[in-house]
């Protein structure tokens, strides 16, 4: 037993030392590839190499199980393994100081190359994950602890996932020829798989991004069905409402609120779907808006007609209750998929001089800052970027016009870098805030001539 226990020791030092001369080369190929590419370009194509590498691996031995006649799964994963398990096994402290000779070899690294790291983890999440989503058809992975990042020991959770059934594999996707109904079939399980989560996926959110997807899944599963089902006869499936319900439960479970504006307004959708479901018409007349007035007409195309940009403002303040409802006015503005990613800064220039020095205008009293937090848009990956844009240049407008309504005026602005930098690093604004514009408010001291429109015919490009 002692003899084997030598031998054992022996096979598994030269394993480790072929495993440190590897882990030698994946630092240089990956040092190649940031000099020539950069630390960006150089991540996507390295993560596609050790991909495709995975893919080789285990199509073989995949190939090999099913000769054998034997099962796919994670028992078997380890029988046909080629990795040589004894490098990792067979070992004490005599033989280095970590138990993955990779680790051992990388971790020395980090101090004079720190771009390295996210490296080295990826080289572990892809390879591993990949190998066992390839070899079981079934199963995925994900690495809670890895001595890479400073742990006593790597950690595997294993998990059947819909989406590896459906050939969809967490770091690429294989390159092979098929049909168009196979790969309309793969894109549309891909589309799912962003949108619905499941239970356990939505409770680890961030509450920013569950809110979000709470509201995105409300109006796409929800809303537009009970509309059209209200007002065109259409029918509601005897299901539709599964996806609310189980939202709804899921804002429970979080211990959210039942009086916050979200949950509300699910329940009352829910409602109304639960009445057409079962045959029952809904009464929508309280909510309709209040008619508006010819008077009224008149008075908002005047504020839109003599809206100015103002430039030099009095001296007077302007109260906290009327810049929270001219904000309030942005969050009302159209927002794309209910996301509401809307933030704001609100910076009085007499409180905090200096942060808007190298504007092109003179500043205003109070900088009214249109931020919006990306977190909201992970809840629909397919917004594209110019619905964002919109959505913040929706709430400004609505904000410049909410300030000549309230008897203020204003002026949209935007920024230079040097402003933008002080902004970020006076708010601490963490990476997931954007900051887009900003609209400069205050009682004004100047009359500017109207810049004049030209007439809407002549802008028509077409009409049908």
């Amino acid at each position: 037993m002692h003899q084997q226990t030598e031998h054992d020791k022996n096979t598994a030092a030269q394993v480790r030392l072929a495993a440190r001369h590897f882990a030698m080369l994946y630092f240089n190929f990956c040092k190649v590839m940031v000099d020539t590419h950069g630390e960006e370009k150089a991540l996507e194509l390295v993560q596609k190499a050790i991909f495709n590498l995975s893919l080789d691996r285990t199509d073989r031995t995949r190939a090999k199980a099913l000769e054998a006649g034997v099962e796919t799964n994670l028992e078997q994963f380890s029988v046909f393994n080629d990795l040589p398990i004894i490098g990792w096994r067979a070992w004490d402290e005599s033989m280095g100081g970590l138990r993955c000779p990779y680790a051992e070899q990388w971790v020395d690294y980090y101090d004079k190359h720190p771009w390295f790291k996210p490296f080295a983890s990826l080289y572990c999440d892809v390879i591993d994950t990949t190998n066992i989503e390839n070899f079981s058809r079934t199963l995925s992975l994900k690495i809670p602890q890895k001595q890479l990042s400073g742990d006593a020991e790597c950690k595997f959770n294993y998990f059947e996932s819909d989406q590896i059934k459906q050939g969809i594999y967490t770091y690429g996707e294989r390159e092979e020829v098929l049909s168009e109904a196979e790969q309309k079939k793969r894109e549309n399980a891909k589309i799912r798989g962003m949108f619905q989560l499941s239970n356990e996926e939505f409770l680890a959110l961030d509450e920013v991004e569950f809110k979000a997807r709470f509201r995105e899944r409300l109006h796409h599963t929800l809303e537009i069905q009970v509309y059209a089902a209200a007002y065109r006869g259409g029918k509601l499936q005897p299901a539709q409402t599964a996806t609310g319900n189980n939202l709804c439960e899921l804002w429970k479970q979080r211990g959210l609120k039942e009086d916050e504006h979200e949950y509300i307004y699910a329940k009352k959708l829910i409602e109304l779907a639960e009445k057409l479901i079962a045959g029952e018409s809904v009464d929508l007349v309280p909510y309709a808006p209040v008619p508006v007035t010819a008077e009224e007409c008149e008075s908002f195309f005047r504020i839109i007609y003599q809206r100015r940009s103002v430039r030099e403002f009095t001296k007077q303040r302007v109260s906290d209750e009327l810049i929270d409802r001219i904000l309030d006015s942005g969050l009302w503005a159209a927002h794309s998929c209910n996301l509401q990613s809307i933030r704001y800064l609100i910076i009085r220039e007499d409180d905090t001089p200096g942060l808007f020095v190298g504007s092109d205008v003179p500043g205003g009293p109070v900088h009214l800052v249109v931020c919006q937090d990306e977190r909201v848009y992970k809840a629909n990956p397919f917004n594209p970027v110019r619905n964002r844009l919109l959505d913040a240049g929706a709430a400004a407008q609505n904000i410049v016009l909410a300030t000549h309504a309230a008897g203020l005026e204003g002026v949209w602005l935007t920024f230079n870098e040097p402003m933008l930098k002080r902004l970020r690093a006076h708010f601490n604004l963490p990476d997931y805030i954007s900051i887009v514009t900003y609209v400069d408010i205050g009682y004004g001291d100047q009359t500017p001539y109207p810049v004049l429109r030209p007439h809407v015919k002549d802008m028509i490009l077409g009409r049908c």
